[in-house]
């Protein structure tokens, strides 16, 4: 934390509420790729854009973190990403934290697959479609008990001291508010 010569009595933690602010920020951010991915469910129909648009949706966060210590929705709510010890995270802790989305984006992906080889997918025209024919899918019941262990590994930040998630204490990083 080089840059305001604080020590780590100084610091304050993003909490868990902030940081849901920050990802509903970056949600709007990403908007674009969401929407362009139910257009290509209903009309395109492309799986080879599905994995491109899913791969896109999946750099944002651990890059602006790594390149800038946050993603623009951290940027506006004036929080960061930095390393135990208060430094800068490297890629590897960027993408270390971030495991927790890819397995969620891989789930999805094997989700599309299995939609995307049904018959039912061709005639598909709404999203309410898209929903029941997803439910379908043989990974349906992987995905649900996934989002439990998804929950409990963001909501592990409640009750830590530092407000570290088990992603944060697996990739050594904190969030840490910022005085700018």
């Amino acid at each position: 934390m080089d840059e305001n010569n604080s020590s780590s009595e100084d610091v304050k933690y993003a909490g868990f509420w902030i940081r849901v602010a920050a990802a509903l920020v970056d949600g709007l951010v990403t908007l674009p790729i969401g929407l362009l991915i139910t257009y290509n469910f209903l009309s395109i129909k492309s799986y080879p854009l599905m994995i491109l648009l899913t791969i896109l949706s999946m750099f944002y966060k651990p890059l602006m973190e790594w390149r800038y210590g946050a993603t623009l929705g951290k940027m506006a709510l004036k929080i960061k990403v930095v390393s135990d010890n208060f430094e800068f995270i490297n890629l590897e802790q960027a993408f270390g934290r971030y495991m927790p989305w890819v397995i969620n984006h891989i789930l999805s992906l094997l989700s599309y697959f299995y939609v995307f080889q049904t018959e039912a997918f061709l005639e598909m025209d709404s999203i309410s479609n898209m929903a029941a024919l997803s439910m379908e899918s043989p990974i349906e019941t992987a995905s649900t008990v996934y989002l439990y262990v998804f929950l409990i590994i963001i909501g592990s930040l409640i009750y830590d001291k530092r407000s570290q998630g088990i992603h944060d204490k697996i990739a050594k990083t904190l969030v840490i508010k910022v005085n700018k």
